[in-house]
């Protein structure tokens, strides 16, 4: 599902117009990165939780050139689903 799918899904379940939906989505994701660029977790009851996770430095190699390239200490992001969620889509995939 694409953005702009999801944005009229919404539109279309809840009787609101697509800008309407497209700000509410835009507001969502702004939201989200703001707590996890804070270092902050984002907890939605029954769908998972976002968060940060730090990442020490590390050396990789080009698959294309052969190159060593290191990669410095960062920070990503990460999504952990809730057994709800989980159990949704395992159930969903069963069949």
């Amino acid at each position: 599902m694409t953005r702009d799918e999801l944005v009229r899904q919404i539109a279309y379940k809840t009787g609101i117009t697509i800008k309407e939906a497209k700000n509410i989505v835009q507001i969502t994701f702004d939201s989200i990165t703001e707590s996890l660029s804070n270092g902050e977790k984002v907890k939605i009851s029954g769908f998972g939780t976002f968060s940060t996770k730090k990442r020490g430095a590390f050396k990789t190699k080009n698959p294309m050139t052969g190159d060593i390239l290191d990669i410095p200490e960062h920070i990503k992001p990460v999504f952990e689903p809730s057994k709800k969620l989980k159990e949704k889509v395992n159930k969903s995939n069963a069949t």
